[in-house]
């Protein structure tokens, strides 16, 4: 069983390393696959070490816009590799497609051809990325109005391979333009898109968006949350709390940086429901002063390393992962 799958549009590795690894870290992802990543593959192995996974591969010779990480104990074979999708089989049983779509909608034309072959192939599968697309107008706030014919299209794909979507938690506007005024605007443009046989071996399977920080789309965690799975999901939960608890005590910053991000989230909300320049300006200071308590954050954890090095020196391999 594929207990989780972590997807990201990270819009270029350069601004988001510290927080991918963060993610990874907190999440503890099965597979991981990144969309725009801006980076040539001759960095793939790097990042492959940097965020602790096994195994790693990309659509290079296509387009070097989907990079896919898992860890050893996951049998994988390629079942496709183009400039839209990257499709793995994982263990002879489940179908991942990962999607990152042009922004044409004459171009996805072929990302649905694509993908309606993969359904043919009869095993459950789950496609979840970076759609580029809305099923209608409901799915964006701000902005100029969507063309209703790549709608049309994204809607008969659907229709046409019987996919179900998965239900989702968090701020299902996975994208925004981060311009401001009346130009501001959000989409649901990340999603996971699964068949019958999918829904029906995991029944609770579900999409959580994260909070968008250094890319303009959100990240996105698939859950499958089954059977003990739903307890290893309860005690990850618990040591995070008890994690919380102990950064409390000593005065850590943790708290306070979750406070604002879930100011900055709440703001956001409001914002997408009705335009208001004071929530606007609170939204901006808030992240302003996110980054502030970030960049302390990551001081204090480069001192505890400097400690470490020098009270262990190179008996601390933690010294070499913490970098």
């Amino acid at each position: 069983m594929i207990n989780k799958v972590l997807f990201w549009n990270i819009r270029g590795l350069g601004t988001s390393r510290k927080r991918l690894r963060g993610l990874v870290r907190e999440q503890q992802p099965i597979i991981l696959v990144i969309a725009e990543p801006f980076r040539d593959d001759t960095h793939l192995s790097y990042w492959k070490t940097f965020l602790e996974f096994d195994e790693c591969l990309s659509n290079a010779s296509q387009a070097r816009k989907i990079w896919c990480f898992w860890k050893f104990g996951l049998k994988v074979d390629v079942m496709g590799v183009s400039d839209q999708p990257l499709t793995l089989l994982i263990n002879s049983s489940l179908l991942i497609p990962s999607v990152y779509a042009k922004c044409r909608f004459l171009d996805r034309r072929s990302l649905w051809s694509d993908l309606l072959g993969v359904n043919n192939l009869q095993f459950p599968h789950v496609i979840i990325g970076d759609f580029n697309v809305i099923h209608n107008d409901n799915e964006r706030r701000g902005g100029n109005p969507r063309m209703l014919i790549a709608m049309e299209d994204f809607c008969s794909f659907i229709d046409d391979g019987r996919f179900v979507e998965l239900p989702f938690s968090g701020n299902g506007f996975s994208w925004c333009n981060e311009q401001l005024g009346m130009a501001h605007s959000w989409a649901r443009l990340d999603r996971a898109l699964c068949n019958s046989k999918f829904k029906d071996l995991y029944l609770l399977a579900r999409i959580q968006y994260l909070p968008r920080r250094t890319s303009d789309h959100s990240p996105m965690v698939e859950v499958n949350g089954m059977g003990l799975w739903k307890l290893v999901a309860k005690l990850k939960r618990l040591k995070l709390v008890l994690k919380s608890w102990n950064k409390d005590v000593f005065g850590w910053t943790g708290k306070h940086i979750k406070e604002l991000e879930a100011k900055v989230e709440e703001g956001e909300f409001r914002l997408q429901e009705c335009y208001s320049e004071d929530v606007e300006a609170d939204i901006l200071a808030n992240k302003v002063e996110l980054d502030v308590w970030l960049k302390r954050e990551e001081s204090r954890i480069a001192q505890q390393v400097k400690q470490k090095w020098v009270s262990h020196g190179e008996v601390s391999t933690a010294f070499f992962k913490a970098l």
